[in-house]
């Protein structure tokens, strides 16, 4: 929209004003462009300003600008929009209207083009170009007058800034200038036709821009294919795993499945890649060219049986065939169809740490003639192009010398693919040679990544452009027709990545770099040369208090900000829906959590009523009303409650801190894990609830900070559990029975004590005091059990009784050293899991009697020598499933019964034997505090069941059920897992998942269940009595006194 004299200029000034009084102030040359249905443009200029009444901001680059609005009805934007848009440029600044409203405008001033890079100088040798949800850089459409009557556009980017810079020119016979450098084009004499430009969608790429939020991930896809972008036509997508997957896998892993009959595409294509290139192609105004290659087939048709090494089994090379048939038929139920393949991606690699699948030229001709060909043509995708070698040019000419070489391979094949990894070391004439050769045969450049790390400090780099542009001005000299990058977009660790078949969480470099904790892109390479993108963050535009309003980002990262008059909250749960139900999403800069309760809410006849519900509410506050006369429904439900009658005491919640848990916080940036840690794992020790006795509220928060769930306790595994990246002990060394090689690991530095601060000694620092830890074995060092191996059928070898008990000794010493102390111990984890059953996890079997004999002989006294008499000793740590046959048994022993404090159990039996087993075990030893030390949900975690109701009822059946049947404690399992529900043995559930690659973490149902337990009922608390006034009770329901005389009831509807 171009100015003129009808239209008005508005201008406003920061509240910290910059006093141009007398100077002139440069506006720097980069043009910033933003148009919306208002018809409000904002700008930079290029030139040199004075005016007496010019307000100025400085951006993150500390360059002056101008904010000038243009409106064509004669009025100013109201100061909530101006606002708004304001921060685009500088998010920390707060404006308000100038005392004028007005300034005049110079005559210079004008608007250039509707698009221009918005720069950021991370420091590298050039700038990237922001990009967000509402904002992208953009060419204008090329015009005719433009390039007609001897007129020309020249485009330049430039290592100091300028990025695509149109400048118009006319054509010259006459040379004015004799140093010159001058081109002459003759169209007249032709090369090759170019094919077109595109880039790689792999898994990561697709994640990427998924995760990021609708509107910001459009503009990511347009910047590639739309209109003002650059124009991609071609989509590679690899064909399973690749080194840029989440994780390995191929469509059908079900060993000797040759007949495909599992064969099945995933999540990934399903709900990321096939809405990507249907996008892609309605941008594009035409059908996407996608071709296709397989990193591996899947590992048990190949000689090696593994993704990372091998070659694939002749005995396959039919099946292998048959699969990417059925590959193509998946693709084309979902309405999407492919232009190209190439038979492998590197096939000259058979080792390496990602998925790769050796052949040689001669077996890629062998199999593309008998097999891949005759097999496409017979299922009617023999229109595909097959593309042979589709890996470095230094096996050029010979590779595809040998693959054409067969009369019926080179009728198959139309092209020849080649990565740009070895041009340094290859001269560009191989390209012309082999061209030379098969001049029938297009050649395609199918890969393109700079394989440096990238990090923040190098955004921007222009080498890596340079880089670019060195490979295409080669490649496109030399006859080649085509050219793709790898990654379309990566994140700002240059993943997500898998690398040894382990999800790492940094990769290489791309053109576009992924913000996707806060919704912005970079975009830094050289088809749109380094430049970039967005950051527009619309938390602080609420509506009145007065309105029902609703503003949700679905899917990005960014909270769902939700107000109303009815209910508070101080921050909302940041809803995302993956289709099986709600998760709170959490990250660097959000995350949600309780407001603090005042006196007022629980005064004059008030009662506070927190409700997470299947529908989506989590921890929803409402303030009502105790009325005398309330109008009863029409079939109440009536409890009382009676104070006088107390029964076990509360001694608090926790969760285990794990390998796997450790890893998984330790993976996030510092500001999300402290929003993990402070936010979600609450430390208050006490909820200090002003409220008459008689009334009563149910109530949540999250788990060790202000907020949260108020976590007391944390079980620390001693030594690898199944969740730990690979089995150990503390001592390896076979015989070493005094101890000399006994150190603790990476493991337990790294994510669980930390000289730098990990997860114990923060939440030490959060909760002002120390959280009560309790640790438990797996298993005993190899060496000192029956079987010798870390699973199986094993136990403790009695020559090692002694042994073992000062093993504890050093474990708490070692932690000691650290300024670590323990709260207590149980004497095994899960002793039956290897003594009735062989186990396929990390374990060692106990019976009770021998359990009962090594604690009274030999743990309980050596603890008393090593100065932890006072730890807390619990017995059993397993299934209720054996109560009370075992706590029987161990604790018949008079010296076992004096060490022994308590009773661990886990919850896998709960749903097979009755409750009342644990009265009975209380009413047995009443002396004794039962604590359940473990809660899991043995199913996987999928991105589909992210959100699952069901998992949280499960949680919600196991408290009622504990709390009222005389449990003194509970804690969970995992306190967070990553998407693939580990790093394990075998993956499971847990209340909270964690994204490393976006930086943000899910808090599912477990989490709110357990949280409206452990929120309001502080450590001190005790069971009150709660009955049915009218019959039997619908709901499960428990109801406590805590120490500062409040009623907490706690309902569920099952």
């Amino acid at each position: 929209m171009g100015s003129d004299d009808k239209k008005e200029v508005c201008s406003w000034v920061p509240k910290r004003k910059i006093d141009p009084n007398g100077v002139h102030i440069t506006l720097g040359f980069n043009f910033f462009g933003k148009e919306d249905e208002t018809n409000t443009v904002f700008y930079r200029v290029r030139t040199t300003l004075f005016f007496e009444n010019v307000f100025v901001i400085v951006d993150d680059l500390n360059r002056y600008l101008a904010i000038l609005q243009v409106k064509p009805s004669g009025r100013c934007l109201g100061a909530a929009t101006r606002r708004h848009y304001a921060r685009l440029l500088d998010e920390d600044t707060n404006l308000v209207p100038s005392e004028s409203g007005q300034s005049p405008c110079h005559p210079s001033i004008g608007i250039i083009q509707a698009r221009r890079c918005v720069g950021r100088d991370y420091g590298a040798s050039s700038i990237v170009c922001v990009c967000n949800a509402t904002y992208c850089d953009s060419l204008e459409p090329i015009n005719e007058e433009s390039i007609s009557g001897g007129n020309y556009l020249n485009y330049v980017s430039s290592k100091s800034g300028l990025r695509l810079e149109p400048n118009a020119g006319t054509l010259s016979d006459e040379v004015d200038d004799a140093t010159a450098v001058v081109f002459t084009v003759d169209r007249n004499t032709t090369y090759q036709e170019i094919l077109g430009f595109g880039g790689s969608l792999t898994d990561s790429t697709a994640f990427n821009i998924r995760n990021l939020s609708e509107d910001a991930s459009d503009n990511l896809i347009k910047t590639y294919f739309g209109e003002g972008g650059a124009q991609y036509l071609y989509l590679r997508i690899p064909m399973g795993a690749s080194d840029f997957s989440l994780h390995f896998y191929s469509y059908d892993d079900v060993e000797n499945n040759v007949a495909l009959e599992h064969f099945d595409l995933i999540d990934m294509d399903y709900n990321y890649k096939i809405p990507i290139i249907k996008q892609a192609s309605e941008l594009r105004g035409e059908v996407i060219n996608l071709f296709t290659t397989p990193w591996t087939s899947p590992a048990w048709m190949k000689d090696s049986n593994d993704y990372m090494s091998g070659s694939l089994l002749k005995t396959y090379y039919q099946p292998w065939a048959n699969y990417f048939i059925k590959y193509f038929d998946a693709y084309a139920r979902e309405n999407v169809s492919f232009w190209g393949l190439a038979p492998q991606n590197e096939p000259t690699v058979n080792r390496n740490n990602i998925p790769v699948m050796g052949w040689s030229a001669a077996q890629e001709r062998d199999w593309v003639a008998n097999y891949l060909g005759p097999t496409l043509v017979e299922a009617g995708y023999g229109g595909i192009k097959i593309m042979a070698l589709d890996d470095n040019r230094n096996n050029l000419p010979d590779w595809v010398d040998v693959v054409l070489s067969d009369e019926a391979a080179a009728e198959y094949v139309s092209g020849i693919a080649v990565h740009w990894y070895q041009d340094t070391r290859t001269n560009d004439s191989v390209l012309e040679q082999t061209h030379d050769m098969h001049p029938d045969k297009f050649l395609f450049y199918t890969e393109a990544c700079n394989l440096v790390r990238v990090k923040t400090s190098d955004f921007g780099d222009w080498e890596i452009g340079e880089k670019y542009a060195t490979s295409m001005m080669q490649a496109f000299n030399n006859w080649v027709s085509g050219w793709t990058d790898w990654n379309l977009a990566v994140n700002e660790d240059g993943g997500p990545a898998t690398f040894g078949n382990k999800p790492d969480i940094f990769g290489y470099n791309a053109a576009i770099i992924s913000e996707l904790h806060r919704g912005r892109v970079l975009q830094a390479a050289a088809i749109l040369l380094p430049g970039s993108l967005l950051h527009v963050c619309s938390s602080w535009v609420c509506a009145h208090p007065a309105e029902q309003s609703q503003r949700r980002w679905t899917p990005t990262r960014r909270l769902s900000h939700a107000r109303g008059n009815r209910r508070t909250r101080a921050l909302d749960c940041a809803p995302r829906d993956y289709g099986d139900g709600v998760v709170c999403v959490c990250n660097a800069e959000y995350c949600d959590k309780l407001e603090d309760i005042t006196e007022q809410d629980l005064s004059q006849g008030n009662y506070l009523l927190y409700t997470s519900s299947k529908a989506g509410d989590r921890l929803a506050k409402s303030v009502n009303v105790f009325e005398a006369s309330a109008t009863a429904p029409e079939e109440p439900v009536f409890y009382r409650l009676n104070a006088d009658v107390t029964y076990q005491e509360i001694m608090g919640f926790g969760g285990a801190l794990t390998d796997s848990t450790g890893l998984n916080i330790m993976s996030l940036s510092d500001d999300a894990r402290e929003k993990l840690l402070q936010k979600c794992w609450v430390f208050i020790f006490f909820i200090t609830v002003i409220v008459p006795s008689q009334y009563c509220f149910g109530g949540s928060r999250t788990y060790f900070g202000e907020g949260g769930s108020q976590y007391l306790y944390l079980r620390v595994p001693i030594g690898a559990s199944d969740f730990s990246l690979e089995y150990y002990t503390y001592d390896d060394v076979d015989g070493d029975v005094n101890w000399d090689n006994f150190a603790l690991r990476d493991e337990d530095y790294k994510y669980k004590v930390g000289r730098q601060m990990p997860v114990i000694k923060r939440a030490f620092d959060i909760r002002g005091q120390p959280i009560k830890l309790f640790g438990a074995a797996w298993s005993a060092p190899w060496w000192m059990k029956k079987n010798g191996t870390e699973f199986g059928f094993s136990y403790l070898l009695e020559e090692y009784y002694q042994a073992w008990a000062d093993y504890y000794v050093k474990y708490f010493d070692a932690y000691k050293n650290e300024n670590i102390s323990f709260w207590g111990l149980s004497a095994q984890n899960e002793p039956t899991q290897a003594y009735n059953n062989p186990s396929w996890i990390f374990s060692m079997g106990w019976s009770a009697e021998q359990q009962r004999d090594w604690i009274a002989e030999h743990l309980g006294p050596t603890l008393q020598r090593g100065g932890y008499g006072d730890l807390e000793l619990m017995t059993l740590d397993d299934n209720r499933v054996w109560l009370p046959e075992w706590v029987e048994t161990v604790l018949e022993n008079e010296n076992t019964n004096s060490y022994v404090s308590g009773i661990g159990l886990h919850w896998y039996t709960d749903g097979s034997t009755d409750p009342s087993i644990i009265d009975q075990t209380h009413e047995l030893f009443p002396d004794k505090f039962i604590f359940y030390t473990e809660a899991c949900e043995l199913v996987q975690v999928t991105r589909d069941t992210l959100g699952d109701w069901t998992v949280g009822e499960h949680y919600g059946n196991s408290m009622f059920q504990a709390f009222n049947h005389w449990v003194n404690a509970w804690a969970d399992w995992n306190m967070a897992i990553n998407e693939d529900g580990g790093p394990s043995t075998y993956g499971y559930n847990a209340a909270i998942i964690v994204n490393a690659t976006g930086d943000e973490f899910y808090k599912q149902p477990p989490y709110y269940f357990q949280t409206h337990f452990s929120a309001f009922v502080p450590p001190g608390s005790k069971r009150i009595e709660m009955t049915m006034e009218n019959g039997v009770s619908p709901f499960m329901s428990v109801a406590f006194l805590t120490p500062e005389s409040t009623i907490v009831t706690v309902i569920m509807n099952p």
